[in-house]
């Protein structure tokens, strides 16, 4: 993960991303608490949902690539508009641990 945060913040750096409405800022994965109703939130993009304190135990975690960065975002999308959505792409890609990664966040 460690990596993946380099990478985003050289990235929004480049880009001259300095409002926290700007693009580059906002498609990165972000967690806040938010005060009124004492909950912490996690924000992609302009979706935010609840984090519900699950404890998942101590598991594997998967490499964040560019790629995953972008189904992140795309998944989340769907999810807020009460849609659903598909990864599509030969046997063997990852789409299924994408998707466990996602949930795990």
């Amino acid at each position: 993960m460690g990596l993946h945060q380099r990478d985003s913040f050289a990235y929004v750096y480049a880009v001259k991303g300095v409002g926290i409405t700007d693009f580059a800022w906002s498609q990165q994965m972000r967690c806040y608490w938010e005060e009124e109703r004492n909950v912490a939130k996690v924000a992609v993009a302009r979706t935010a949902f609840d984090y519900c304190n699950e404890y998942l135990a101590a598991t594997a975690r998967h490499v964040i690539t560019p790629l995953t960065s972008r189904c992140f975002i795309a998944l989340s999308q769907t999810l807020a508009s009460f849609s659903g959505g598909a990864l599509v792409g030969p046997n063997g890609t990852g789409k299924t641990e994408t998707i466990r990664c996602l949930g795990a966040l």
